[in-house]
């Protein structure tokens, strides 16, 4: 019975958390589609600049929902809210290296459009927003 009751809560937590990624998708995507089609003009500051706004509008979308939905009970385990954001803001910097080192490679390889480079980014640094928040950022009580 064990495994069955840490594992309900895990998946539970995963869940929410897709979802809320699924909104900061929608944020950073049309942030990047913003960017990319109507201000900025040259391809440096589409592959390279555009992301990093766009990350940050998404970062600080998915923050406010990690943080009043997806790990809400754990929230008394951490310390404010700003420190809780900066502890946050630096998992995701992580995460968002990883997404820019594939972002850039599949660019290269496969010369696909930015937003299809991003998306396929953002796939896989979804994992590691997951595993940080859940063991750093809002780590469980002890």
């Amino acid at each position: 019975m064990r495994s069955k009751s840490f594992l309900f809560p895990f998946f539970f937590r995963l869940y929410k958390f897709s979802l809320s990624s699924a909104c900061g998708v929608v944020v950073d995507t049309a942030v990047l589609f913003i960017l990319s089609r109507y201000i900025f003009k040259s391809e440096s500051l589409i592959y390279f600049i555009a992301p990093v706004i766009s990350f940050e509008f998404a970062m600080f979308n998915n923050f406010n929902i990690s943080y009043y939905w997806v790990w809400k009970e754990r929230r008394g385990a951490t310390s404010s809210y700003f420190k809780t954001l900066l502890n946050y803001h630096l998992i995701c910097i992580t995460a968002f290296v990883v997404k820019m080192i594939v972002l850039i490679l599949t660019m290269q390889l496969f010369h696909f459009d930015v937003i299809l480079c991003n998306f396929i980014g953002l796939c896989f640094s979804f994992f590691v927003n997951f595993l940080g928040g859940d063991k750093f950022v809002f780590k469980r009580k002890v």
